[in-house]
């Protein structure tokens, strides 16, 4: 098996995993990965790689690692073990440290700016509504430390899937283009100036609700999906 057919396997593997923990669609995998900060797997194996090789540099000449990747063939999974793109980056950076503990801190944080690079490069636009100031420093969204009778439904917020098959009180399926069509939440006079210097950098659809899941106001933000929730329900029995 090519190195590029194993690595498809796995990331198959991985996306059937993080679908079945948020209990979501598999095709909407690439929303899970930006909650989590999940890595594909040749993203991660790249990391992986140069953590690794940092220690290989620093091990002794006699480990016979080196040679087992030395003498690798193209045909050999050891073979993609003899270089790696991202390493080369680390190590062009000015001011290393010398010592072996500072390298290994350096590269953490060279890692982790990497990894904060890939989040807001993402097409998403639900991922891009989570600010870098709104995730842990392992740069998972702070969602997921939200108390645990909320972190179902703010997930499923975040993943767009919330009210998925409502009807609107426009009498139309519901989707986030409706959010006007819902009661307007009242916010605090300091929340509601910085949600309207946030919904100025993201899209229309931005609302109240994301930025309060974004500055952890989670009783706040469970009260507005309450009073949602409330009046869809209410547009349900209409219709029934």
């Amino acid at each position: 098996m090519r190195m590029k057919d194993l690595l498809t396997s796995i990331q198959n593997i991985q996306n059937e995993a993080i679908a079945w923990i948020f209990n979501g669609n598999i095709n909407k995998v690439k929303i899970l990965e930006g909650i989590l900060e999940a890595l594909t797997v040749e993203q991660r194996f790249s990391h992986l790689r140069c953590s690794f090789q940092l220690h290989l540099d620093h091990a002794a000449d006699s480990n016979p690692i080196r040679r087992l990747i030395s003498v690798s063939k193209s045909d050999q999974y050891l073979f993609i073990l003899r270089s790696e793109k991202l390493y080369t980056q680390f190590l062009c950076q000015s001011d290393l440290p010398s010592e072996y503990p500072a390298l290994r801190h350096s590269m953490s944080l060279f890692l982790l700016s990497r990894r904060s690079g890939i989040i807001s490069q993402s097409k998403s636009i639900l991922i891009n509504y989570i600010p870098i100031t709104s995730r842990m420093d392992s740069l998972v969204d702070k969602v997921l430390t939200a108390p645990i009778q909320f972190q179902r439904i703010f997930l499923s917020w975040r993943r767009g899937a919330l009210f998925l098959n409502a009807t609107c009180i426009c009498g139309e399926r519901w989707h986030r283009g409706h959010i006007p069509c819902l009661p307007k939440p009242t916010l605090t006079s300091k929340h509601q100036i910085e949600f309207v210097k946030c919904r100025e950098e993201r899209s229309k659809n931005f609302c109240e609700l994301d930025y309060l899941l974004n500055v952890q106001e989670w009783d706040l933000a469970f009260d507005i999906i309450k009073l949602w929730q409330k009046t869809l329900d209410e547009v349900k029995i209409t219709h029934d």
